[in-house]
């Protein structure tokens, strides 16, 4: 196992190579990107949710008899 481990660590690649560049990721980016891209699943989640919330107020709401 020892020796499996030690081999694996010698062959990979260095983890000191850098890596490519990005662009800097910022809010608005993500903003556009949630209200161009990903409308449709952005929706449904906020119904999911919505609907999660309303059956979580029905079942804390419910009458004692």
């Amino acid at each position: 196992m020892f020796g499996g481990l030690t081999w694996a660590i010698l062959k990979t690649q260095s983890l000191a190579m850098l890596a490519p560049h990005m662009a800097t990721l910022t809010v608005k980016r993500i903003g556009t990107a949630l209200m161009t891209t990903y409308v449709w699943p952005l929706q449904c989640v906020g119904l999911l949710l919505t609907a999660a919330l309303i059956g979580a107020l029905i079942l804390v709401l419910e009458e004692k008899r």
